[in-house]
């Protein structure tokens, strides 16, 4: 049985994926992790990697060589409607399948929904500094209840920096619906930290 590992990768790790790609016998390719914390639809913080996925072994772990699980292969870019890999490919990272199994199993086959914060509304900063302005928050909204105000600085979400609105989005994409996410935040030179309540945002897509 592989562990799941720590889905905290930088880039450039050796990765390979088994599988039986275009009902083949089973085979196993090699690659490297070309990046971290991608958005791209709806996968949400999503690790790319350059190893060849495709039919076949999509949907099945993304695995470290001292044997650790840290995501699951899915979705794949295509040229020509083909189908077929380009070398630029996507897993759900570890972390995210964590906190969706336990709602998953309680779901017994329903769909598990992407948590977002209701009534909130960031921005962007002109800079690359950590951080993203609140620019409004609906009156009665989950977020308002959760504590923010107009004129906060959002820096990190789960513990994780926020630099840009996709970035945020991508944080988010990774808790389910009814999971408390940790917002810490600057205000008035004050650092704070809030326990937002996730609403539903969006149907869970693990796979292809």
């Amino acid at each position: 049985v592989l562990a799941l590992g720590d889905p905290f990768l930088t880039g450039s790790e050796n990765v390979f994926v088994p599988g039986a790609p275009a009902n083949f016998e089973p085979a196993v390719s090699m690659g490297i992790v070309s990046a971290v914390h991608r958005y791209s639809e709806t996968y949400n913080d999503a690790i790319q990697v350059d190893l060849a996925v495709n039919r076949g072994n999509s949907g099945g772990p993304l695995i470290t060589l001292d044997g650790k699980v840290v995501g699951i292969n899915g979705k794949i870019e295509t040229r020509f409607a083909l189908g077929i890999n380009t070398g630029v490919g996507y897993a759900v990272p570890s972390n995210q399948i964590s906190r969706f199994m336990k709602h998953l199993e309680v779901a017994e086959g329903g769909a598990v929904l992407h948590g977002k914060i209701e009534g909130l509304e960031v921005g962007e900063r002109a800079d690359e500094k950590a951080g993203l302005p609140v620019v409004g928050v609906r009156p009665g909204s989950p977020a308002a209840a959760s504590g923010f105000r107009a004129g906060d600085l959002l820096e990190r979400l789960g513990g994780l920096p926020v630099r840009t609105r996709t970035r945020y989005k991508g944080i988010l994409g990774t808790y389910p619906a009814g999971d408390t996410v940790a917002a810490e935040i600057l205000r008035a030179g004050e650092k704070l930290t809030l326990k937002a309540v996730l609403v539903a945002g969006g149907k869970a897509h693990l796979g292809l």
